[in-house]
């Protein structure tokens, strides 16, 4: 794990000790994943932008770390909102660090997020992945962890249980883990708490702390990248023109549960692609055994098959085009919206 140059940490430490000290103050940290430069990234996303007006600069670059400060002003109906924030990059992983309150980020730096796209992935988890950081965590601090507050969500639409459940409780996170897995649920989100910590990580790539230093929360962040990498460098070169011979490379989505062999599961699937912004699909075969449909992403023109596998899995199968951008940004829908699993290489 390479280490963050000192300078950069006593800035960000510096800067969140001040926003720490406000009244209900907090950091946020999105995880982000890019093959530019953000500063190039974000000029040219602002450029498109009548909204929005914008200013940075870049104050280091040492170590291959670069930190810039950003200022981004946004018109929204009849008011304005204005707010900084931090953006520190090594190769492909951006951290976004920001004190503002939830207004500026829900309506400003979210919303740039998503216009940075496809120029700049979101960095999202699994709650299984979010397991294993925290349990590493455990292991390298040397403190017991407890949560005071838990978000579950379960399979997409059942009727019969509310889709997310909020429990306020304390308790070890791993009882939290626990009593998801026997309720058929996962954990989309989970405050922490210790004697050194307290923060909050969610699956769609946030970090929230409330106390500390921003160099304690380093080693979860890096942690956390290196998860994001390994999934980023998955989704390269899948398009069956990147190979010579024109063969396919298809991912698979592995589930924790045997959802499919309920054919009302296969068409809450089908309902919830139709949700799915930007893109049109087509229906192969909707029936037994199996729900089979192609996808066309309206961003970039990227197309790819989806068919449910087994009972517990869905094939991705990228045609002719299909970006790492398009099939990440799938993936992330599905895990994030439908139900919880884990991403990986179908031939391997």
């Amino acid at each position: 794990m390479v280490e963050v140059p000192f300078a950069h940490r006593m800035m960000l430490n510096s800067y969140a000790k001040a926003n720490l000290l406000r009244s209900y103050g907090s950091i946020r940290v999105f995880l982000l994943l890019s093959e530019s430069r953000f500063a190039d990234a974000f000029s040219e996303t602002i450029e498109d932008l009548e909204d929005v007006k914008s200013e940075y600069s870049e104050i280091s670059d040492e170590e291959g770390f670069v930190l810039w400060n950003l200022n981004l002003i946004r018109k929204v109906k009849s008011y304005t909102l204005e707010g900084k924030f931090w953006v520190l990059q090594k190769e492909n992983q951006i951290y976004l660090i920001t004190g503002e309150p939830s207004l500026y980020v829900d309506r400003c730096i979210s919303y740039l997020i998503e216009e940075m796209y496809p120029r700049v992935l979101i960095g999202y988890l699994t709650s299984a992945e979010i397991h294993e950081l925290l349990r590493g965590l455990k292991e390298t601090s040397k403190e017991n962890l407890y949560t005071i507050r838990y978000v579950t969500k379960r399979l997409y639409e059942r009727k019969e249980n509310p889709e997310t459940n909020v429990k306020y409780k304390s308790e070890t996170f791993e009882t939290a883990f626990e009593k998801a897995r026997k309720d058929d649920v996962w954990v989309d989100s989970i405050r922490v708490v210790s004697k050194k910590l307290d923060f909050k990580i969610d699956r769609s790539s946030l970090l929230q702390f409330y106390k500390g230093a921003f160099e304690d929360y380093l080693p979860l962040l890096q942690k956390w990248s290196e998860k994001c990498l390994v999934k980023h460098k998955m989704f390269d070169k899948r398009s069956r023109q990147d190979d010579p011979e024109r063969g396919v490379s298809p991912l698979i989505i592995q589930f924790d549960f045997n959802l499919f062999d309920d054919i009302k599961t296969r068409k809450d699937l089908i309902e919830k692609i139709e949700d799915y912004s930007f893109c049109s699909y087509s229906i192969v075969h909707d029936g037994n055994p199996y729900t089979y449909l192609t996808v066309l992403d309206g961003f970039d023109n990227s197309s790819f098959s989806v068919r449910t596998f087994n009972s517990d899995s869905l094939l991705i199968v990228p045609q002719i085009r299909a970006t790492k951008a398009s099939l990440m940004r799938f993936s992330q829908y599905i895990v994030e919206h439908f139900c919880d699993g884990q991403v990986r290489d179908f031939l391997q």
